[in-house]
């Protein structure tokens, strides 16, 4: 099941990172921006769970 609940987060990450790094050198914002992206959803879904 918590297989199920990542591969449903994964995507919407993934789209906002673009937005949020313009530039290449800002890949490195964009990680973590991707990763306080996920974690924030994933404390939601721990919510609901």
């Amino acid at each position: 099941m918590e297989a199920s609940n990542v591969a449903l987060v994964l995507p919407a990450p993934s789209l906002l990172t673009p937005s949020s790094t313009p530039s290449p050198s800002g890949e490195g914002m964009g990680t973590e921006s991707m990763l306080l992206l996920f974690d924030d959803i994933w404390m939601k879904l721990m919510e609901l769970a």
